[in-house]
């Protein structure tokens, strides 16, 4: 089975996406956060690791922060099922990571 997420603009215009290259590949960001209410990241987790960065929201470009590294992220558990962690094994598949430290 393959699955496929379209964009918000693919899904409202009814198209189908554009054709992938460089210049008109649709770009994917994925979203993660640090503290949310009682639920604080493990320091050695992905989240735990951006939770350390000075700015409180940020985006972060996935190949810097690998190569930023010295190590593989441990998996983030958290406290309940509303939360779903990024997978550290798979940042290098989006675009983008934009981060909050504290929702």
């Amino acid at each position: 089975m393959v699955i496929r997420w379209r964009t918000s603009c693919e899904l409202a215009s009814g198209r189908d996406p554009p054709a992938r290259g460089p210049a008109r590949r649709p770009r994917d960001a994925a979203t993660a956060f640090g503290t949310r209410g009682s639920d604080v990241p493990r320091p050695d987790s992905l989240e735990g690791l951006l939770s350390t960065l000075p700015d409180a929201r940020t985006v972060v470009d996935p190949a810097r922060l690998a190569s930023a590294l010295d190590r593989e992220p441990a998996p983030r558990v958290p406290a309940d099922h509303t939360y779903f962690p990024l997978d550290p094994a798979t940042t290098d598949q989006t675009d983008a990571i934009i981060f909050v430290r504290d929702i």
